[in-house]
């Protein structure tokens, strides 16, 4: 469910290509495109929600495939998980389709100016 893990190589050693710069760049701070300043665009968001929806669907289904005679903890421990898991399911369905809304509106909105 979470973000895998990267290797430390990968992140120790940089690529000596972004290190060394070419003599005629030009370091415009406004040309450069900063990840604070940069939006996330809807496909983006609707990716982000439906894989969140896959790892609430995984979570559910582990819990309803294991059959298993359990102790009243852990019953009510594995109905606060199911309870959980709907409820992200919810809520992600929804964003989803409010990003999808979205996204149909400004494809309307350039076929119209088109």
């Amino acid at each position: 469910m979470g973000k895998p893990k990267r290797n430390r190589m990968q992140i120790d050693n940089e690529p000596t290509s972004s290190i060394s710069k070419p003599a005629n760049v030009d370091n415009d701070k406004s040309s450069l495109s900063s990840p604070e300043n940069k939006s996330i665009g809807p496909h983006a968001v609707i990716a982000t929600q439906l894989r969140t929806k896959q790892g609430a669907d995984k979570l559910l289904h582990k819990i309803k495939n294991k059959q298993k005679i359990l102790r009243t903890k852990a019953k009510k421990r594995q109905e606060k998980g199911i309870k959980r898991a709907l409820i992200i399911r919810e809520k992600v369905e929804v964003k989803i389709e409010k990003a999808l809304d979205k996204l149909n509106k400004k494809r309307h909105l350039k076929s119209i100016l088109e």
